[in-house]
């Protein structure tokens, strides 16, 4: 029998006993269990820049027998059933069958719509049939404002643009209301023009440099630009379009062949406005030792792991591989990490 004070036996753990110091009581008022944790991903706000000009009505894909110039002249009929303004609309918003990119993924990222055109009888220029600031979960007011028929006339791309990145927030406005990275899809099918001349009536004349100059404004306020021609490229207007896409920090132009391509493109552009680095609502004590488990989509990560995660400081994780891929690709997936109680401070 031991003696009294002692422990063993039955009569461990009755009133009065101490646990030994290394053990931890895990159900207790005083337990130190693991801490879960919901981080906090970054919300990209997209705004599609649409061109609103005639050429938009021609068929797509490109029909080689008729092309889009003979199209509007009234020589040929081209082969299709979509237009290129179709072909765009579906794409973003469905085609009745099929839900289209704002329709899927538009509770998760701010998407915004700004048309734009000019011609004789826009006296403004440039013209916006339609601009929806983007926020999230606005589908409905977003598809009612893209028009079955494009507006019609002139591509001041140049001018349009620069208008566009003036009115959307600066970098530090975004910042303080925490909007996440703002992006810019330019959707265009033709040449970028100056304005159109109401009086002399003369064909406008080609302006690179102003949508040089407005690509290089997005960037000065953290705004990335990218390209998407529903026209086939080629000569310098390929390579102008290749300069606004390296300016604009997206490394490309996209010019999809036809409405499989373009939805692909589409997709492929909002996985890389989305950032698989995701901010902790606490602080972890030690990021150096790689502690803790992450579960996405109901599957576990590891940190350290080639398609799990990396602890980049005490408050900041980046997917990696696979994991980063589905985070990208996967709309509304839910990820949750956890660590260990020790590991974790200050959690909100």
């Amino acid at each position: 029998m031991l003696a009294d004070g002692g422990r063993g036996g039955s009569d461990a753990g009755q009133t009065g006993d101490e646990p030994p110091p290394t053990s931890r009581v895990e159900d207790g008022p005083d337990s130190c269990a693991d801490v879960q944790t919901t981080p906090v991903r970054s919300v990209p706000s997209v705004t599609f820049l649409v061109d609103g000009s005639s050429s938009m009505k021609c068929v797509y894909p490109e029909d080689p027998a008729c092309n889009c110039g003979q199209q509007l002249l009234g020589q040929c009929v081209g082969q299709g059933t979509l237009s290129r303004w179709q072909a765009l609309s579906q794409a973003l918003f469905g085609d009745g069958v099929s839900a289209g990119l704002v329709q899927s993924r538009g509770d998760s990222i701010r998407f915004g719509l700004w048309i734009y055109n000019n011609g004789p009888s826009n006296p403004t220029c440039p013209a916006f049939p339609a601009q929806v600031a983007p926020a999230l979960a606005q589908q409905a007011l977003l598809a009612a404002a893209f028009p079955a028929l494009p507006p019609g006339y002139n591509t001041p791309t140049g001018l349009a643009l620069a208008e566009l990145v003036k009115a959307l927030p600066s970098a530090q406005e975004a910042a303080m209301q925490q909007l996440g990275p703002q992006k810019i899809v330019l959707a265009t099918d033709g040449q970028p023009f100056v304005c159109y001349d109401p009086v002399t009536l003369e064909a406008p004349a080609l302006d690179y440099a102003g949508v040089i100059t407005a690509t290089n404004a997005a960037q000065a306020r953290n705004m990335d630009v990218y390209v998407m021609s529903l026209a086939p490229t080629t000569g310098d207007f390929a390579s102008h379009l290749s300069e606004v896409a390296q300016k604009g920090n997206t490394t490309r132009p996209y010019a999809p062949a036809d409405k499989a391509q373009l939805s692909a493109a589409l997709d492929e552009i909002i996985a890389s406005a989305i950032s698989c680095t995701v901010t902790l609502n606490g602080k972890i004590q030690a990021p150096e030792q790689c502690k803790g488990t992450a579960t996405l989509g109901g599957q576990q990560l590891e940190c350290g792991d080639a398609d799990g995660f990396a602890i980049l400081d005490e408050s900041t994780v980046e997917l990696k591989g696979e994991a980063c891929r589905r985070f990208k690709h996967e709309p509304g997936i839910a990820l949750s990490m956890t660590f260990p109680c020790e590991g974790l401070l200050a959690l909100q």
